[in-house]
C-alpha cells in the first residue's frame, strides 16, 4: 500500500508545495477525479492521480497555452 497512488499523491503533494509553495488548491474533474492546481504567474501545476500506481504532475505555460488556443481558434 506504500507505494498505491493514493499515498504517492500525498507524499508528492507535500513535496510540491515544499518546491513551490502551501497554496495548491483542489478540484473536481470529470475524468482525472480529484486535481491538485497551483496558478503561480504564467505556469499551471496540476497534480492528480494516473492509476493505481501513477501520480501525474503537468506543468504548463500558460502564455504558450493561449498561444495555441488563439492559433487554433484563428484557423477556424
Amino acid at each position: 500500500r506504500q507505494y498505491h497512488s493514493d499515498s504517492l499523491m500525498s507524499t508528492m503533494l507535500q513535496v510540491f508545495k515544499k518546491w513551490y509553495g502551501e497554496d495548491f488548491k483542489s478540484t473536481k474533474h470529470e475524468l482525472a477525479g480529484n486535481v491538485y492546481y497551483k496558478l503561480d504567474g504564467k505556469r499551471r501545476i496540476n497534480l492528480y492521480i494516473k492509476d493505481d500506481q501513477s501520480v501525474r504532475a503537468i506543468f504548463t505555460d500558460m502564455k504558450m497555452e493561449q498561444q495555441i488556443v488563439k492559433a487554433l481558434k484563428s484557423e477556424k
